[in-house]
């Protein structure tokens, strides 16, 4: 048969849960069924999906085998199905490389021409979500570098309004990385208008990213990641490097997830005035490729306070994973945040009794006007912090801290690096259990967690 699929196509369980049926990853044969299947699968999958309902169906097709004389996005299934087959919502292509793409492309052309069917109409046309992932394998750098004009993205859907595109990283298919700096992506700046939903996996040289973003004024929900690379411009980047030297404005991006590294360069571009939530991690790499020190702070603080930015009211939600800040420049990001309600600290190089020490002493001082600068984080209502150090840290400052801005909901949520000798919630509440500072029982106020509100929990390690 020309499909395989990961589960059986009707297991009870589906029946009665529509929304199981939303989702389905489908292997098209290595062989393809031009003639070599009786059976299709297609008016299977179409009764799949109509078991869904209303919710959003989601197809994707990869496959275990794929050459370029038998590639898997030829099978002419795939090509029913998206041209004949259900509506759908998104798509999910797994891809060699570009040629395999444009392979698809073409046949889904071919295929409307054999059947005098109007392109308009077919599924592929009417996607709102698109995913993209080209392998390691299967780039020609000299084809790539003649075509510059030539987009691979010309003729993606009009009605795309959600896109991922995940490149290898660039060491894989090109033998020296700077290749990857002269060729041209060319994504349409119109598509990227139409984008409330972006993602983009790509560590290749030159300002692809940079690129890209400047025409994204439309983005709400902003993904990128760099695989652990540094973005190395060239001499061909200067003008757009001029061009967008004021700042790149996304007025409308609420959510930002950056996975890089070794440095957050990315972030000095990019200026958010309706930024409510942040995810920042500096993906683990060679010691020679780690900034200064104080460059993750001016990205990340510059990024918050930037001119046209509104970050220190509008983000609610922040969370730093694997990052290195020492405790004062952590305290200074985290004392002009008055709004934040969820912060996560994930394996950050930073003494938590060290931290909240400062921030308590932040919270205590006074302005350059003498006035109280008054309780930082003032809002806060979810605390995570993950992968501590074994043994564990002194809690008591953290307490001490919360007494300062008085009795307020908040959840806290702990983890250790560490399996063995970790300490449960209980101790890690005896640890942090402060004893009134009179003995008047008048002038006594809330001495344990639950009359601040504060509720513990300890997790497992998290995974990565």
């Amino acid at each position: 048969m020309g499909f395989s699929t990961d589960a059986p196509i009707y297991p009870p369980i589906f029946i009665t849960s529509p929304n199981l049926m939303t989702k389905l990853p489908c292997h098209p044969s290595s062989q393809g069924t031009l003639g070599k299947a009786k059976v299709t699968q297609v008016p299977r999958i179409v009764v799949w999906f109509n078991r869904a309902g209303t919710s959003p169906r989601e197809l994707r097709l990869y496959s275990r085998r794929c050459t370029s004389k038998d590639c898997h996005l030829l099978d002419t299934d795939v090509h029913r199905l998206l041209t004949e087959g259900p509506k759908l919502d998104h798509l999910s292509l797994g891809c060699r490389g570009p040629h395999c793409f444009r392979r698809l492309l073409k046949a889904l052309d071919a295929y409307d021409a054999s059947l005098n069917l109007e392109s308009a109409a077919r599924p592929w046309n009417r996607l709102r979500s698109l995913e993209i992932e080209f392998d390691n394998t299967y780039w020609n750098p000299l084809y790539l570098t003649a075509h510059k004009q030539e987009t691979l993205f010309l003729q993606l859907p009009s009605s795309i309004t959600a896109f991922t595109l995940r490149l290898p990283a660039a060491a894989a298919p090109f033998q020296d990385p700077l290749i990857s700096s002269m060729i041209g992506l060319n994504i349409p700046p119109e598509l990227l208008e139409r984008l409330s939903h972006f993602e983009i996996g790509c560590d290749w040289y030159g300002a692809h990213i940079l690129a890209m973003l400047e025409h994204c004024r439309n983005v709400e929900t902003l993904a990128i990641c760099t695989y652990g690379e540094p973005m190395v411009y060239g001499e061909d980047d200067e003008p757009l490097l001029q061009r967008i030297e004021a700042g790149i404005y996304l007025p409308k991006l609420h959510t930002f997830q950056h996975r890089g590294g070794p440095d957050l360069h990315l972030l000095d571009h990019i200026i958010v005035p309706s930024i409510r939530e942040l995810d920042v991690q500096v993906v683990d790499i060679d010691d020679f490729l780690k900034p200064e020190v104080g460059e993750l702070f001016s990205s990340l603080y510059g990024f918050i306070t930037r001119e046209g930015s509104d970050a220190p009211r509008t983000l609610r939600n922040l969370h730093l994973r694997d990052i290195i800040l020492p405790v004062n420049e952590l305290s200074e990001i985290l004392r002009i945040l008055d709004s934040l309600t969820t912060l996560t600290l994930d394996n950050v190089n930073v003494n938590v009794a060290s931290l909240f020490t400062v921030m308590q002493r932040l919270s205590t001082s006074t302005s350059s006007r003498g006035r109280p600068n008054g309780p930082c984080l003032p809002h806060l209502e979810v605390l995570q912090l993950l992968d501590l150090p074994i043994p564990s840290p002194d809690f008591s400052p953290l307490f001490k801290f919360f007494t300062l801005r008085g009795p307020h909901p908040c959840r806290v949520t702990v983890s250790f690096l560490r399996p063995s000798g970790v300490p449960n919630a209980k101790d890690v509440r005896n640890d942090w259990i402060v004893l009134p500072d009179s003995d008047d029982e008048g002038d006594r106020g809330p001495s344990t967690l639950e009359e601040y509100g504060i509720s513990v929990s300890v997790v497992p390690q998290s995974e990565g």
